[in-house]
């Protein structure tokens, strides 16, 4: 009897993860179902605090987070089945939508973490604007336009992205106050929009290299903080997966134990 529930549970996870990553263009009764739950899943998702933002301004992929989501916590809660199977009998099919719901639950603080990775790397690369861009200002006659064009190409990663965009942008609409302004808004940093702001000052003039002057100071400084967040964030994960680690180490050694003890008791009591 165990057999055939563990057979009928592992049909109905299949058909449940199939119908869910894969869409046709007739859906049954339980593939619409499905696919009513995974639109309910979205819309949390995109709801979630301040991720509707966020995924517009990454262009993130919210239905393949949610089908990897949805995988991670499928197996995860299978695992936990398996593992409490024998513990718990068929109350242990209860983890396997505890883990689809925690796969859920880690996407929507996915979305929150890659913003504030993307931050973090705009952040870390903003020394080497500061840098750069005085260093052409030094070349009389040369305006802040000039100046961010020569400079974006040793700039990497989104700040790049970003500071390319926002010429491309000017040199369409010339609305350059309007362009930083709404960059220094994306990024939601102070030292960032204090960057755009004297870019969107600075635009179509000729200045002194000294146009960031008084910033140096306060970018190195956030630089110092965005290096401890990330050191931190890493001791933190290091540590889940020790707590983790012994969790595992305590069941795999607790089970044994507590087997041999019930089978005691029960030699002892006649049973």
């Amino acid at each position: 009897m165990m057999v055939l529930l563990e057979a009928a549970l592992f049909l109905s996870l299949f058909a449940a993860a199939y119908s869910l990553l894969v869409s046709g263009e007739q859906l049954s009764v339980a593939e619409a179902t499905v696919d009513a739950v995974r639109t309910k899943v979205l819309e949390f998702i995109r709801r979630s605090g301040d991720n509707e933002r966020i995924i517009d301004i990454l262009k993130l992929d919210v239905q393949q987070l949610v089908n990897k989501g949805f995988l991670t916590g499928l197996m995860f809660g299978v695992t936990m089945l398996v593992v409490t199977v024998k513990l718990l009998g068929p109350f242990s099919a209860v983890m396997v939508p505890l883990g689809v719901i925690t796969g859920v639950l880690v996407v929507s603080n996915t979305v929150s973490r890659s913003y504030k990775d993307w931050q973090e790397k705009i952040l870390s690369d903003a020394p080497v604007l500061v840098d750069f861009l005085p260093a052409f200002l030094e070349i009389r006659g040369i305006s802040t336009r000039t100046a961010l064009e020569n400079t974006v190409p040793f700039l990497s990663g989104p700040l790049k992205e970003e500071m390319a965009d926002a010429v491309a942008k000017i040199k369409d609409t010339g609305g350059a106050k309007t362009v930083f302004r709404e960059l220094g808004e994306r990024v939601n940093n102070a030292t960032v929009s204090a960057v755009c702001a004297r870019l969107s000052m600075a635009w179509d003039t000729t200045v002194t290299p000294d146009l960031f002057m008084d910033l140096s100071e306060e970018i190195g400084y956030a630089r110092e903080l965005s290096a401890a967040r990330a050191t931190t964030m890493k001791t933190l994960y290091f540590t889940l997966i020790a707590l983790a680690g012994l969790f595992g180490l305590a069941f795999l050694a607790g089970y044994p134990a507590l087997m041999a003890f019930k089978g005691m008791m029960s030699h002892m009591f006649g049973g």
